[in-house]
């Protein structure tokens, strides 16, 4: 073409190695054709062919890529299902950069092309993703990234679904679900409760004992750290907040947050009779009403943290409680064992049958003790739910 020929004839075609693969043509032990309906002499192949042998032969420098993740940026934080564009930042110093592949926990995800280099990824599980690229140029040398971190969590809801109804119990160990930075904040990953055996939301950094006789507690409690949870309440009014916590040496602090704004602050954490001694302390505060999050902060940390009973201290204390036991899902709470005494959460009729249906014991309470019973194992029947209990 370069002469004004529009028609070339390929007269011989050679396949040929080099870097190792020694000079001779490779010579075919049969006929070998090909068949082209366009045919391009790309002179850019050509200079890569001569800066391989030119670096082979130590008269060009070894090119140097530059690679990096530049979005999105390290322990940034997303929720299962959304969609996180990753992109990478790409050079190099002799060559061009002919594409990138982008790695999602050190496995292949996609690939760019062209500048600007970019992808996307939809988390389907919670956990930690670890991002990086690879950058190749065009003759195929290739460099990975450092490491980009990001947290994914599970959507922020209520840990039984649905909203704790207040006036009623919030359960400390019953936080919404969601993860670390979304609905708590614990001042390291692990659960220090595994180390005591507690097999109670183990996946998470908030660390859970065993109260001394049902249930679980947030222990091992550290200035800055908070818990959240999703609330519903019934009547705007003035409510009592009964803590429930221990302390053998007192002097925590904590305080309530609703929806980001400060509500108390500065309760101090009284001293108690040991740390299996959980003596309740009292404070008021006013509740709108509706559906709001309800954040206890730890501003300082030295001691457990059980429950708060929310109670109404307004004129219009019987409605309020009429409207919470006609909105208010009853549950057991989580059992220990380390007890014969289980919790519901509010006040209700419960019968407790052996297995042969014979009934054993009643009562209208949120607490069922059953210290006196054999081991074995039991019905418990309160309101529409029935429940197998093991005393051991």
């Amino acid at each position: 073409k370069k002469y004004g020929r529009e028609n070339i004839t390929i007269n011989e075609l050679l396949l040929s190695t080099f870097l190792g693969g020694g000079s001779d043509p490779y010579k075919p032990t049969e006929d070998i054709y090909a068949w082209f309906d366009r045919f391009r002499v790309s002179t850019q192949r050509i200079d890569e062919y001569q800066y391989i042998m030119d670096r082979y032969h130590g008269e060009h420098p070894y090119d140097s890529i530059d690679v990096s993740v530049t979005a999105p940026r390290n322990s940034e934080r997303f929720i299962v299902g959304d969609s996180i564009t990753i992109t990478a930042q790409a050079s190099s110093s002799e060559l061009t950069i002919d594409r990138v592949y982008f790695m999602v926990n050190d496995e292949y995800h996609s690939q760019a092309s062209s500048s600007p280099f970019t992808t996307t990824f939809t988390p389907d599980t919670s956990g930690e993703l670890t991002l990086s690229a690879r950058a190749h140029n065009n003759i195929g040398d290739s460099v990975t990234s450092s490491p980009v971190t990001v947290v994914v969590s599970q959507p922020k809801a209520p840990f039984w679904d649905e909203p704790v109804v207040l006036p009623g119990t919030i359960m400390a160990v019953e936080y919404d679900k969601g993860g670390e930075g979304v609905s708590y904040h614990d001042s390291s990953s692990q659960n220090r409760g595994e180390e005591r055996g507690v097999e109670f939301r183990t996946d998470e950094g908030v660390d859970i004992n065993n109260h001394p006789d049902s249930g679980y507690v947030i222990g091992w409690i550290a200035q800055g750290e908070w818990v959240e949870y999703t609330v519903d309440v019934s009547e705007a009014a003035e409510y009592e907040l009964e803590f429930h916590t221990s302390s053998e040496d007192g002097g925590g602090s904590m305080g309530i947050e609703i929806d980001g704004e400060s509500v108390l602050s500065g309760i101090t954490v009284p001293k108690t009779d040991g740390w299996d001694d959980y003596t309740p302390f009292t404070e008021k505060v006013t509740l709108s009403k509706g559906e709001q999050v309800l954040r206890v902060t730890m501003e300082s940390g030295g001691f457990n943290f059980y429950k708060i009973v929310v109670k109404p201290l307004c004129t219009t204390r019987q409605r309020v409680n009429r409207v919470s036991a006609q909105n208010a899902k009853l549950r057991m709470h989580p059992y220990t064992g380390a007890s014969r005494i289980f919790y519901l959460s509010r006040d209700a009729q419960w019968n407790v049958y052996s297995l042969q249906g014979e009934r054993l014991k009643s009562g209208h309470s949120n607490e069922v003790d059953l210290r006196a019973f054999s081991r074995g194992v039991y019905l418990i029947r309160f309101g529409e739910l029935n429940k197998r209990l093991v005393l051991r």
